[in-house]
């Protein structure tokens, strides 16, 4: 695995609070595959698309949103909104109780909850048979609906 990739699982993981478990749900992986993974151990192929989408879907919600729209998959910005500003409340939660000298609160259940919603309007596109349908392959929509069981 990219070291950079490995760096940024540790850095998510300490920055939200999240255990080793909560990662490993948001990826659909068990928590000792994401030890390994923090060590530097490559995932197998099957976790690269799931760990680059969630670890965009943490860094920056609104890009993936319109990542996603530049390929044909229309989503409900209102929609997609209420999810991504949990993700992002979470990380603004952390730098203003650091700006004002607070500890630093525990969002990881909120940033959890965030991005499983994302993963679940995006998921949802699938089943709409939107465009995204014609464009993509099934297995990218299996991929996605297996992160959410």
């Amino acid at each position: 695995m990219e070291l950079v990739l490995s760096k940024e699982i540790a850095d998510i993981r300490a920055r939200y609070g999240l255990s080793l478990a909560q990662f490993g749900t948001l990826v659909g992986a068990p928590a000792t595959s994401v030890k390994r993974w923090e060590a530097g151990v490559d995932p197998r192929e099957q976790f690269f698309f799931q760990l680059y989408l969630v670890v965009g879907l943490i860094k920056d919600p609104d890009e993936v949103f319109y990542d996603l729209g530049r390929q044909g998959i229309s989503l409900n910005k209102a929609q997609w909104d209420v999810f991504a500003n949990l993700v992002k409340g979470a990380d603004h939660s952390i730098d203003l109780a650091a700006e004002i000298g607070l500890d630093s609160p525990e969002v990881g259940q909120a940033l959890v909850t965030g991005v499983r919603g994302l993963l679940t309007l995006i998921a949802g596109s699938f089943a709409a048979k939107n465009a995204l349908g014609d464009k993509f392959s099934a297995s990218l929509a299996t991929r996605i609906a297996t992160l959410l069981k």
